[in-house]
């Protein structure tokens, strides 16, 4: 928590392109999880504070990609980011339903199972970016509206 609140406050206030801790994190991250493989256990502490640094490495590089040399990025990749905690608040219902549905009508036996994880998990994604579109979105503006007229 303590990192990521430093690496958003370096975030606010970073004033040159930093882009370089992007591929740091990424190698610290890739080093990390090489080292857990094939290398001597380190103490649990150290590898999620390993980690830890290295996801902020990466969110920080991010950022300042971002910041500084504005990258075209798929509409769907934003939307999909836009929806990202519908997404999460969603899928465990969704999963629990559409488990049931699968069980029900017997495709179990029919289809492979990866296929239906798959489908099931792009049907969860489809359903967390239907909840934000038709609930999140409109309650967020109506808040904002409400916000405005209360406090101005």
């Amino acid at each position: 928590f303590l990192l990521g609140m430093c690496t958003a406050y370096i975030c606010r206030n970073l004033n040159n392109n930093c882009n370089y801790f992007f591929y740091l994190g990424c190698f610290v991250f890739f080093g990390v999880g090489v080292g857990e493989t094939i290398g001597p256990v380190f103490i649990r502490f150290e590898n999620t504070l390993l980690y830890s640094l290295a996801a902020s490495l990466i969110i920080l590089g991010s950022y300042s990609i971002n910041k500084f040399q504005k990258i075209k990025v798929n509409s769907l990749l934003l939307l999909t980011g836009s929806a990202s905690y519908s997404i999460y608040l969603i899928h465990v219902p969704c999963l629990s339903i559409l488990h049931r549905i699968v069980q029900w009508t017997g495709i179990a036996e029919v289809v492979n199972t990866e296929i239906i994880f798959l489908v099931l998990c792009l049907l969860c994604i489809i359903a967390g970016i239907l909840f934000f579109k038709l609930f999140e979105n409109p309650a967020i503006s109506f808040l904002h509206r409400y916000a405005k007229k209360f406090y101005s």
